[in-house]
This record gives C-alpha cells, sequence and structure tokens, in this order.
C-alpha cells in the first residue's frame, strides 16, 4: 500500500563550479531559469498536474579546494554568507577568507507530487 500512496521525487543535479561571488551569480540564476524549463518535462510527459508539483532547489557549495559539499537553500540571500553559517553550525568555524564554490546547481531538484 505505500508504493500506492508514497510521494513521487526526482532529484536532477548539474555540475557547475563557480566561484560564489556577486558576478557569477547570474551564471547560476541562468542556470536555475534554464533548468526549470527542462526539469518539467518528464513530470508533463506523465501526465502530472502542474499544482501538485512542490519545487525545492538548493546549490551544493564548498571551500574551494575541499572535496565535500553542504547543501545551501537557493532562497538564501547570499550564499557564501549562508554557507559560512552552514559550515560553522556543521563544523565548529568557518574559514570566511577562503574562495567558496557552487559545485552543482541546482542539486536538487525535487518535483515532488503528494497522492
Amino acid at each position: 500500500m505505500g508504493v500506492v500512496t508514497a510521494d513521487v521525487v526526482k532529484d536532477q543535479s548539474r555540475t557547475v563550479m563557480l566561484e560564489a561571488r556577486a558576478e557569477s551569480s547570474r551564471n547560476w540564476k541562468a542556470s536555475f531559469a534554464s533548468w526549470n524549463a527542462r526539469a518539467g518535462l518528464p513530470w508533463r510527459a506523465e501526465r502530472f498536474p502542474d499544482k501538485k508539483q512542490h519545487h525545492e532547489r538548493s546549490l551544493a557549495v564548498r571551500y574551494k579546494g575541499q572535496s565535500f559539499e553542504l547543501q545551501i537553500k537557493q532562497r538564501a540571500a547570499t550564499f557564501a554568507a549562508a554557507f559560512h553559517r552552514a559550515h560553522r553550525a556543521r563544523y565548529g568555524y568557518a574559514q570566511e577568507k577562503n574562495v567558496v564554490e557552487i559545485v552543482s546547481a541546482p542539486s536538487a531538484v525535487e518535483w515532488l507530487v503528494k497522492s
């Protein structure tokens, strides 16, 4: 019965490798816009109505040279500041002078269709 009543979720991502600077915000915003245009196609093909879809977007962000990322929600005012806060909360410190890098955008686009 659980499979019949479960929400449907699809995660998608694309590597972008951008420094989280004010001048690069145009690039990741364009990435989100083009991604949204394509991401809904499979849902429409499967005849899920748009009004039942819930979209969540985040970026995978890290300090340049690190091998792991933290997920930062797209609505964050500045990704670098949000990343520093998340890193401090998770690891107890932040390296605010280090370059912050956006690894993938969006790292999670969840198209959630509630039953």
